[in-house]
């Protein structure tokens, strides 16, 4: 598991004229890979990669995505649905 800690002082500049809030930067950010996805790139039919990003921002909300990457450099990537297909033993 990766994790990403940026500095909750630094701000982005908004270049847009009449924005008046500021755009929400995440305070933490997790990247976990998920190990038994077996998808394919809708692309070029080679086997893609998937990662789950949670993120959480300094007014306490959070969100979470799951992204698949192409395995070859076709350079797709996007949101994905993931089915999963292997489950956690239980304990005896």
């Amino acid at each position: 598991m990766t994790t990403v800690e940026f500095n909750p002082q630094a701000r982005r500049l908004s270049l847009r004229t009449g924005h008046t809030s500021a755009p929400r930067s995440p305070i933490h950010s997790t990247v976990t890979e998920i190990l038994d996805y077996f998808g394919k790139c809708p692309q070029c039919g080679y086997h893609a990669t998937a990662a789950h990003l949670a993120h959480t921002y300094s007014d306490g909300s959070s969100d979470s995505e799951t992204i698949a990457t192409c395995g070859q450099p076709c350079g797709w990537q996007g949101p994905v649905v993931i089915t999963r297909m292997t489950y956690a033993r239980k304990r005896r």
